[in-house]
């Protein structure tokens, strides 16, 4: 039996999955599906999305400390006025972080249930600098003083696990090309296949994927990589009587772990 160590590295963030892998190496040349994604594959690519989201807010954010908002348009809204808002507001915030000496970083979900919304992760900034931009974002577009813009502080006591699985959700009902009448107008398109479900700006870690070939999956307690201090793990067996592990490591070293890839390394920030 052939087995498989993943380890996927994001900033000080490393997890590692170990399995059984028999066909590793093998379906290179597998051809381009043609046949419509099944129920039960859909699912998966949820929980692979999600997984790989929540992965990226872990290597890219500070628990108890970045943000995640929510910014909200009128009814009536259009699409094009609400992509055209989020990016005057991109870049009224870009402009504040260049001049704090800091880099504006993002993960964005949009979508319309009733009305059109932005859903934003992004680093620690006051309420007021976000309420006033977003305000100057909607200009012209809005009948109330101002669009609602509700906040929270990211909490990884689930590793981000319900928040990525929220913002990856199954497209709702006014993103379908079936949208109730009252929606069809100004329904968001149907994500194209393969298409990313959210948006990220170009300055996050990246997720670096390193496959291992080992022989077999140890029965111990798992050590951690040398730097690095384990958070979280597990250890199981499938249907098939097959060991599977799978932890969370994080890291304590100096300078920065040798697989991390980003522009402008050190730490952005103390924490």
């Amino acid at each position: 039996m052939k087995y498989l160590r993943k380890n996927i590295q994001c900033g000080k963030m490393r997890w590692i999955s170990e399995g059984p892998a028999p066909a590793y190496g093998k379906n290179k040349n597998r051809p381009l599906a043609v046949n419509p994604t099944t129920d039960e594959q859909m699912k998966l690519n949820d929980k692979h999305a999600a997984q790989k989201l929540s992965k990226l807010i872990q290597g890219n954010f500070i628990a108890r400390k970045d943000l995640f908002l929510t910014l909200t348009h009128e009814i009536g809204v259009s699409e094009k006025n609400a992509k055209k808002a989020l990016k005057k507001f991109h870049r009224l915030m870009r402009k504040h972080y260049k001049g704090l000496d800091r880099e504006y970083k993002y993960i964005v979900v949009t979508e319309k249930q009733g009305c059109w919304h932005h859903h934003l992760i992004i680093e620690d900034i006051p309420l007021d600098t976000i309420r006033e931009f977003w305000k100057q974002a909607t200009e012209g577009m809005r009948r109330a003083e101002e669009n609602r813009v509700t906040i929270s502080i990211l909490d990884d006591s689930d590793e981000y696990k319900h928040l990525s699985e929220y913002l990856v959700c199954p497209e709702k009902p006014s993103r379908r090309k079936d949208a109730p009448p009252g929606e069809a107008e100004n329904a968001k398109a149907p994500r194209r296949r393969g298409a990313r479900r959210y948006s990220c700006s170009k300055n996050l870690e990246k997720l670096v994927i390193t496959p291992q070939v080992i022989n077999r999956i140890s029965k111990s307690d798992p050590k951690p990589p040398k730097g690095y201090r384990i958070r979280s793990w597990s250890k199981w067996c499938d249907s098939f009587g097959d060991m599977h592990a799978e932890y969370t490591c994080e890291w304590i070293g100096t300078g920065r772990p040798r697989k991390a890839r980003r522009c402008g390394w050190p730490e952005r920030r103390k924490e």
